[in-house]
């Protein structure tokens, strides 16, 4: 048992990290006109298509799911399709997002996403969009 579990530590930390995408991705949205305008967003990949996100910013918050209709990979553009319940300036939100995602070859996320931003107050709803660039980690 004490030389097996030093080896288990040194065999996880020799993955390369072209082999292992990231599972975590910190960014700063940009410009939005969904809620948030502009703040920060965590997402958690759980699986190879499928993120969970959190995005808190300047007038609201939101979390949300993605779905991946390719698994991201490093040097690779992927598009997505979400769903994102916030509450913001204009009261309870659901936004949902279209995303093109191009991931870069040191982990950096470039996404732009559009959508109908649908109020669940009231009748109104509008076209929304979002720049975020990120880092995985």
């Amino acid at each position: 048992m004490v030389l097996i579990f030093p080896l288990l530590g040194i065999s996880q930390t020799t993955a390369t990290n072209e082999s292992k995408f990231p599972d975590k991705i910190l960014s700063a949205k940009i410009i939005g006109i969904d809620d948030p305008w502009i703040g920060v967003t965590y997402e958690r990949l759980v699986n190879e298509k499928v993120g969970l996100e959190g995005q808190i910013g300047l007038f609201g918050a939101s979390i949300g799911v993605k779905y991946y209709f390719l698994a991201p990979k490093i040097k690779s553009i992927t598009f997505s399709v979400g769903a994102s319940p916030g509450y913001g300036v204009f009261g309870f939100r659901v936004y949902l997002p279209v995303a093109v995602n191009f991931w870069s070859q040191r982990n950096y996320r470039y996404s732009f996403d559009i959508g109908p931003n649908i109020s669940l107050g009231n009748e109104d709803s509008y076209p929304s969009f979002s720049f975020k660039i990120g880092k995985g980690f």
